[in-house]
Order: C-alpha cells, then structure tokens, then sequence
C-alpha cells in the first residue's frame, strides 16, 4: 500500500522540513531542500487546504531542481485540480521523456479533466497492456475516484480486490466506492476499519469512517472516529468540519457553530467554508444559523463574483426568514428576486407564503403557487407543499382542491398525505368524506399520526386525533378491514 501522507506528516523528519521551509519564509535566509521533502511539504499544505502554500512550495522546487521530473509532474497536477488545462498541457507535452509512466497517466488525467473519456480510457487501456501489474490498477482507480468517476473506478478496484484481497489500498478504494457511490455506508465503514486496523495513522479513513457513523447516526462511533482523527492531526479543518457535524447532528448547535467558526478560521477559503456551515445548519432546520451564514455571502457578493449560484443563496435566506417570522424582510428579498430570476419557481412558492402570512389572501396565494408549478412542471413536491402551505393557514378548502388534484395527477405520491386529507374534511365537516382517508393513513402513513399529534390536535379538540388513533387499532388488530376503503389500483 502506498504511505499515507497524513502518517509522514507526523514524522520528526518531515516536522524539521516543514520547520526550516516556514522559517526561511519567515527569515527570508535560504536553506538547501531535497527534491523528495519540496514536493511533500507542497502535499502538505495541499492536504490542509491551503493551495496557494502548495502552489508557492511548487514553484520554489522548480527554480532549484528545474529538470526534475517529479516537481513538474507535481506542478501538472497542481495545475490540473485548478483547472488551468492549457497550463498543464502545456508543461506536460515540454516534459523530456513522454513515455513515462506518470507523465503518460498525466495525460489520461487532462483528457478527464477536459471532459473528454474516451481518449481518456485508451491511453488507459495501453499504459495498464505495457504495465499489467496491481498497482497500475490502483493508480487508474484512484485517477478515477479524484474525479468523481466511481462508475468507471469499480471495475479496477474490483480488479485489484480479486487479485490481492488484503491489499489495504484496494480496501480503502472499495470503500470509498461504497459511500459515495452505493451509498452502503455499513460496508464502507467496516471496509474502512479493516484499513485501520492495520493502518492506524491514516487520516483520511478515519475521516470517511466517522462520515459513514454520521450518515448511519451512529453519534457515538462518529465521535470516537473523529476524536481518533484529531489525534492524528489536531487542527486539520477536515476534522474542524467533521466535529461540527457531529455537534450539529448531536443538536450541540453552539458547538457546532464554534466548530464551523474556527473551521473557517483554518481554512484558507472562508467563503467554501460558511457556504458549507449554512447549507449543514439548513438541512438541520436550523434556520436561525442558517440565515447568520448566509449573511456572510450577501455582504461580499462583489467580492465573491460569480462563484456561487445566488439564486440559491438568496431562496436559503429569504425562506429562514419567513421560518422566523422575519416576513418584511423575506418579502423584500421576494420581491428583488423575482425581478431577477423571473422563471425561478422558488420564490413564487415565497411569494404565495408570503401572501397568506401577511394578507392571509388565499386568491392570490394561489395564483402564484400555481404559477410555480406551471414553471417546475416535473416537480411532485410542489402540489403537496403548497396544500400544507394552505392547511397550516387554516385555508381548508384550497389546501384540499390541492390534495386532490395531487391525487389525480400523482396518486401514489397522494397516499402518504391521506391523514392531511381526511384533517381537511373535518375541519370543513365533512365527516362521511374523512373516514375512508383516515383508512388509508394508517396503511400507507401511519407513523404522520404520532408525529405531528401537536398538529392534529388544536385547541384541545382531540376528536380526530382519536378517531384516527382507533381506527389505526382496529386495522391493525385485523377488527376492520381496510380494503373497501383503498383505491382501487392500491388493494393491499
């Protein structure tokens, strides 16, 4: 297996590299450097997400060793992840001996990177016919996964699999390939602990384990995952992120907001970094963060340029607001967006909130949800979402026009929202109506009834709640059966 950077970053010898580099940067007194220990203190600050240190490291190693081979392949990828094609392509067809092994991969490199596969896969295919051993398999997999081609890494991982099952390489390839690709985060994680039970030090395992913990919930394997990986390296800001993911999904949002505060302060890209904190808060219904981060990117838009899609930025913000009651200032942002992105369907759906919030108009609400969907007509979240808009403004008869049209244009999707339907008619007193959906909420939705029982039961009226709580019973206890009351293509 190759040595994992994070294990040589611990190393005495590379900690009295990167001590006498920092200080002659510092001291401005030259000293002598191998090749070797240029290129790793490049990998190192790569690795702590500071390119523009990597990138000075680089071209310091180039005006000492200017022939070296491994500085300008170095450079090439440095080149390459930036996106700057037409450099590297440059320096990579001046590099002096073109049958190189690495050189020849490099260029299978910029033909993915320019979008451009099949040039990509016969240069592949060739330099694997002339070097047919494990490690050529290894280093196209890797190749591949950098670029995000899982698809195209699996059949060379699974190569390398079959030929040395205990290859800790490979192992750690398949399990890459499993969370991001197959999502089986239950194998990924015990294909990552096989890596580290050999290789403690490996950072980056135990960074992808403590992912697999968090996206299985498992809180207390993620943190003890993550407290491993500090310990390896205390401030490295993956780590910082991981921990405020940890806090966040733990709901520790102080925590969690210190974390992706000194986060940010680590990295040397703050905008990546709070765009990342207030897409996390956001997912967690944490609007209050999640409008403190997004400030950030509205403050420094002219700074920022066009390196974030606003449009998104701006829904994130504007829908916080009305979340927190901030309705004049979601409407301010409403209205500003709608003049910019007119065919965002988004902020019709805010702007139809926003109409039964603060004039409780429910024509008008509808006129522009409606024209949301008109916008978005493949969306099958739109109908449901604006009925509950409807419903939770106590606008009883649109909520249901929406439910049942819902209905016919999607049914399958409209048996999830059976309990919201029956809700409808009782509260338009239509009781006869309500029974057979209060049926089919416990068939198709029964755990909506315990969840949202806070919803279902308003000023201390429990009738439906217990209607719907003991016709629940009674299916389940087989006293009544619910088939007469399915449609017809849904029997049970």
């Amino acid at each position: 297996m190759k040595e994992d950077p994070s294990s040589l970053f611990s190393q005495p010898e590379f900690k009295e590299s990167l001590a006498r580099y920092e200080n002659m940067l510092l001291t401005g007194i030259h000293a002598y450097f191998e090749p070797e220990e240029l290129t790793l203190l490049a990998e190192y600050y790569a690795e702590q997400d500071d390119p523009d240190s990597s990138d000075q490291v680089i071209e310091y190693a180039m005006k000492l060793y200017p022939e070296n081979l491994d500085i300008q392949i170095y450079k090439c990828h440095s080149l390459l992840s930036l996106r700057e094609l037409e450099a590297a392509k440059e320096l990579l067809r001046a590099l002096p001996d073109q049958n190189d092994y690495e050189v020849q991969l490099l260029y299978a490199e910029l033909s993915i990177a320019d979008d451009d596969l099949y040039p990509a896969e016969q240069r592949i295919a060739t330099l694997y016919e002339q070097n047919p051993y494990i490690g050529t398999m290894l280093d196209i997999a890797q190749l591949y996964v950098d670029y995000q081609l899982y698809n195209y890494a699996y059949p060379w991982i699974q190569q390398a699999f079959a030929q040395e099952p205990d290859n800790l390489e490979a192992i750690e390839l398949m399990a890459i390939f499993h969370y991001y690709s197959t999502k089986n985060f239950e194998e990924a994680s015990r294909l990552f602990n096989k890596v580290l039970d050999e290789s403690p030090y490996n950072l980056m395992a135990w960074q992808n384990l403590a992912r697999c913990y968090l996206r299985m919930n498992e809180l207390e394997k993620a943190a003890d995952a993550i407290d491993f990986a500090i310990t390896v390296d205390e401030i490295h800001p993956i780590n910082i992120e991981l921990k405020g993911e940890y806090y966040l999904a733990a709901d520790y949002t102080e925590e969690a907001a210190s974390c992706f505060n000194y986060f940010a302060e680590l990295s040397h890209d703050k905008a990546n970094a709070y765009y990342l904190a207030m897409n996390l808060f956001f997912e967690a219904y944490d609007f209050a963060y999640a409008l403190r981060y997004s400030d950030y990117f509205l403050d420094k838009q002219d700074l920022l340029g066009t390196q974030f899609n606003y449009a998104d930025i701006y829904h994130l913000y504007a829908f916080c607001c009305i979340r927190l009651e901030k309705e004049q200032e979601c409407a301010g942002i409403v209205d500003k967006c709608l003049a910019s992105y007119p065919d965002d369907y988004r902020f019709y759906m805010l702007k139809g909130e926003l109409e039964l919030t603060m004039d409780n108009n429910g024509d008008k609400a509808m006129e522009y949800f409606m024209h949301a969907i008109r916008l978005n007509p493949g969306n099958d979240q739109l109908l449901p979402n604006a009925a509950l808009i409807f419903l939770d403004k106590q606008h009883y008869s649109e909520s249901q026009h929406l439910f049942l049209s819902l209905n016919e244009k999607y049914p399958k999707i409209a048996l999830n929202f059976s309990y919201f339907v029956a809700f409808n008619y009782y509260k338009m007193d239509a009781p006869e109506k309500m029974y057979p959906y209060l049926v089919r909420g416990s068939i198709y939705s029964p755990k909506v009834l315990s969840e949202l029982k806070d919803f279902f039961v308003q000023d201390g009226d429990t009738h439906f709640y217990d209607t719907a709580k003991e016709i629940n019973r009674m299916v389940k206890s087989g006293e009544l059966d619910p088939t007469p009351y399915l449609p017809t293509n849904q029997k049970k």
